[in-house]
């Protein structure tokens, strides 16, 4: 078993110069020498990845709804949407049934039944 330090209890926990090293400045050397300090450009990203997951998942939610309540009945109860509040109405904006969603659920109609 072994026994602790007590100089390393005392340490503060930092954060890996790799993890520092995206905030900071960029540090480069020019071609006689010389070092260049310059400011990391700001730059916004965007969650690509999480909402293209999104988008597949309200699209299978969507065919999947489709199917189990047929089309008609479907487009009856996304038209009852058209008459409530603005959440109502962007609800049903987003769950109406466009081209995609009839394809998609037509497709898995065939592994559904």
């Amino acid at each position: 078993m072994r026994r602790s330090d007590p100089a390393q209890q005392s340490r503060v926990w930092r954060k890996p110069p790799s993890a520092v090293a995206l905030r900071g400045p960029v540090r480069s050397f020019n071609h006689d020498g010389m070092e260049i300090v310059r400011h990391r450009v700001a730059r916004r990203v965007v969650p690509w990845h999480g909402l293209a997951l999104i988008l597949v998942t309200v699209l299978l939610f969507k065919a999947a709804m489709h199917i189990s309540l047929g089309a008609a009945n479907y487009d009856a109860r996304v038209a009852e949407f058209a008459d409530g509040n603005a959440v109502q109405q962007a609800a049903g904006w987003v769950l109406r049934a466009e081209p995609v969603t009839v394809w998609l659920s037509s497709t898995l109609q065939s592994f559904v039944r």
